[in-house]
């Protein structure tokens, strides 16, 4: 009997230890995907950081860590991989575009999608995934994002594939404008000649004249309209209306002019226009007079594999680049190799093969080009306590840049506000030119003062706020030919601690309202009053008994004297 209750709690056991390991091999299964890392705080401030000091310049200047889509994600190599993890969210492309939505908040600023129509339907080139599908994604992470600590501008680059080549004489120039006529809701013409990949029925084809009958699923402008919340794009429009130009300009020939049209700034763009997104073709079957989402290609200074721009030396030719707009480098790039382009002005588009397996190793590449002013695990949180101490003249809410001249490094580090420090100084005419101090002065001296007094005349006490400017002070510091410099930049988070901006007590900043410990008490002192003055009459109330108890003997003899004198009966 004991051999047998032996035996079953053995079993019970077993089965207890089986299940148990089938719930852990379903459960490392059901995620067979890399695991994208946290982005820490350090990160964030950084990024943020950049974010702001650059509110004053035109979207089109600055840097944009982007990606082909095609290269990293979206791709044969996918395809295979998630029909052989075949699950249903696998299969129908919920885990594929999930990891598009990780690349996002990773932290890119553009990308190329690739698009090809099937069966009269937009799907993303090499895969099962249907456009709409992929602009609702892009889409929530704007609505997600769409606040000032998170919000940042993406640059969407489409690239159209109709599957007929522009060197194929059996299609006429009729058919390309079939093609054209349908992506960009025209007329359609009922005189197919060939069969073009976007094939109609007849019933179709005998209501071309009217543009009511275009298939929506064919046209990319309706589909931008449905998936897409139209008010985080800045349109064609837009750019021409804050040009004072009119709606029936061209915007590709104004663009190609020796007079280029003039960009929102980052701070317009993002806070009075609530604009997230641009939109352009790479390709050229989109009708830009008729599409009034998408920009042409002429607004692009686009780049493959080799730049044909140069990394500039000298003033001349920082102006010179920084002249021309929307620089990209489309181009597999290493570690190094992206920070290096990005402080050349560029905006690096990496071509590199992942897939969705291993897609999440691209972190680094992109946190390498995303953040391209502190140092790695910079801005160091300023309210901590093995910074801090127990020393009153320790306060480390300022940034500094750190100069090495060996390598040539150079970024932005924490550093105590009381410590004494030569300072940047900027050309108030030519953001490439520099100089420094003449003296040596603590952080806080500039920020209690007005009066900026420490620069020679015609500079300012500033910093590089983009990467061109970066160079630009790292070449003047290195013709100095001293080894390294510590040197005060204007960015501090005094304020309000992790809070990084330009300039001196009267900036405030716009995430975090702040409260002076003057005003703090003169807020406090009346809710003290009131809640003391409550307290007492409370004390006093509990301490105080209700007369009635107090007299209640006495009460009792007067009442039993008056109804001794009372008769009693009915008197007659």
């Amino acid at each position: 009997m004991l051999f047998t209750r032996h035996r079953r709690s053995t079993l019970f056991l077993s089965i207890i230890l089986w299940v148990i390991q089938a719930n852990l091999c379903l459960g490392s299964s059901s995620n067979p995907y890399g695991t994208w890392p946290e982005i820490s705080i350090q990160e964030q401030n950084a990024i943020r950081s950049e974010r702001d000091i650059q509110n004053n310049i035109t979207i089109d200047q600055l840097p944009y860590v982007g990606v082909n889509l095609q290269s990293v994600l979206f791709n044969n190599q996918t395809t295979q991989e998630v029909s052989q993890i075949d699950t249903t969210t696998s299969l129908n492309g919920t885990d594929t575009l999930n990891n598009f939505s990780s690349l996002l908040n990773q932290g890119i600023g553009s990308f190329i999608l690739d698009v090809e129509n099937k069966n009269r339907t937009w799907y993303i080139l090499d895969s099962d995934i249907q456009v709409k599908d992929f602009l609702s994604t892009l889409d929530s992470f704007l609505d997600q994002s769409n606040n000032n600590l998170s919000a940042n501008i993406i640059l969407f680059m489409l690239r159209v594939h109709v599957n007929v080549s522009d060197n194929d004489a059996t299609v006429t120039e009729d058919d390309k404008t079939i093609i054209q006529g349908i992506l960009n809701h025209t007329t359609l013409n009922s005189t197919i000649r060939k069969d073009v990949s976007l094939e109609f029925d007849e019933s179709e084809k005998k209501k071309g004249n009217s543009s009511d009958t275009q298939p929506a699923n064919l046209n990319l402008t309706v589909l931008i309209e449905q998936n897409l919340n139209t008010k985080y794009i800045y349109k064609p429009s837009d750019l021409l209306a804050d040009n004072n130009l009119t709606a029936l300009s061209s915007i590709s020939t104004i663009s190609s002019s020796a007079v280029p049209l003039q960009w929102p700034t980052l701070e317009q763009f993002l806070y009075a226009k609530l604009n997230r997104i641009v939109i352009t073709e790479l390709s050229t079957m989109l009708n830009n007079s008729m599409n009034p989402y998408v920009f042409p290609n002429t607004i692009l200074h686009l780049d493959k594999y080799n730049s044909t721009l140069g990394c500039p030396t000298n003033t001349e030719e920082f102006r010179n680049i920084s002249s021309i707009q929307w620089r990209l480098l489309e181009a597999p790039f290493d570690y190094n190799g992206i920070q290096h382009y990005m402080h050349c002005g560029l905006s690096p588009i990496i071509t590199n093969s992942f897939s969705i397996l291993n897609i999440t190793t691209i972190t680094p590449l992109i946190n390498r080009g995303i953040i391209w002013s502190w140092k790695k695990n910079e801005p160091r949180l300023s309210n901590s306590r093995l910074l801090m101490g127990k020393d009153s003249m320790q306060a480390y809410n300022c940034a500094m840049l750190k100069f090495t001249a060996s390598n040539g490094s150079a970024y932005f580090q924490v550093d105590n506000c009381y410590s004494t420090r030569t300072m940047v100084c900027k050309n108030n005419v030519d953001p490439f030119t520099w100089t420094l101090s003449e003296d040596r002065h603590k952080y806080f001296t500039y920020y209690n003062d007005d009066d900026d007094m420490f620069c020679p005349e015609n500079y300012t006490f500033s910093l590089p706020i983009t990467q061109l400017e970066q160079r630009s002070l790292d070449l003047y510091l290195d013709s100095l030919d001293t080894p390294s410099f510590n040197l005060w930049i204007n960015l501090n988070s005094i304020a309000v601690s992790n809070c990084w901006l330009i300039g001196d007590k009267s900036y405030m900043c716009p995430y975090t309202r702040s409260v002076s410990k003057r005003n703090f008490v003169s807020m406090l002192v009346p809710v003290v009053v009131i809640a003391a003055a409550l307290l007492v009459c409370v004390l006093y109330l509990s301490l105080l008994g209700v007369p009635i108890h107090d007299n209640r003997k006495n009460w009792r003899k007067v009442v039993n004297k008056i109804s001794k004198s009372e008769m009693e009966g009915v008197p007659s």
